[in-house]
């Protein structure tokens, strides 16, 4: 008796995909840089002295709900 030829079915479908791994630990913190050299600003103006056309209100607001404080706005655009 001769074999049965038969005709292939269909590809199966992909099987379930896995999963990644647990990552690895974290390498140590490598040793603290030397402590650089603190550059003081000038002191600025009194309030009153002060001129205030490159400063804008801040949006913060404090404890209180109200906006307080400013923000120097840059003059140099380069």
């Amino acid at each position: 008796m001769k074999g049965l030829s038969c005709r292939a079915g269909p590809p199966g479908s992909n099987g379930i995909n896995g999963y990644n791994g647990l990552p690895g630990r974290d390498g140590r913190d490598g040793a603290k840089g030397d402590k650089g050299v603190a550059v003081k600003g000038e002191v600025g103006p009194k309030g009153a002295d002060a001129d205030h056309k490159n400063w804008r209100q801040c949006a913060w607001k404090g404890e209180d709900n109200r906006d307080n404080g400013l923000i120097k706005v840059s003059t140099n655009l380069n």
